[in-house]
């Protein structure tokens, strides 16, 4: 596999994406950790995705999983996450190719109410 084509390239790529279009993402990390002092530390529940953020203008909720070019895929619990997300109102984009994310990005800034659907294609 191309260093490029691995999810954490997505990642960083969605994350730069999105605070150049004025989006103000944030990491989120799911899952439990162990702590150096062997405490146990519960982090976002199971199935929230990579990465959060605001549209401006309508304060919508913004979230998007990412995934590698080829192959990758939501987990079940991903998907419920996303469609608890989206019946509140939220968008959440499935990205694993930045020019896509670009033209879903563009779109909510022409129209911050714009309904899409997980790839970013409108409803």
């Amino acid at each position: 596999m191309n260093v490029d084509d691995s999810e954490a390239a997505v990642l960083k790529g969605a994350t730069a994406l999105l605070e150049l279009m004025g989006f103000r993402p944030f990491r989120v990390h799911s899952g439990k950790i162990q702590t150096k002092s062997g405490h146990w530390m519960t982090l976002a529940p199971k199935g929230t995705p990579d990465l959060c953020a605001v549209v401006p203008v309508s304060g919508r909720r913004l979230t998007i999983e990412t995934k590698r070019p080829k192959g990758g895929k939501r987990t079940e619990a991903q998907r419920a996450f996303a469609e608890a997300e989206i019946a509140g109102g939220a968008v959440c984009l499935l990205v694993s190719d930045l020019d896509r994310l670009r033209a879903a990005l563009d779109r909510l800034r022409s129209d911050p109410w714009a309904r899409l659907d997980v790839d970013g294609e409108e409803i």
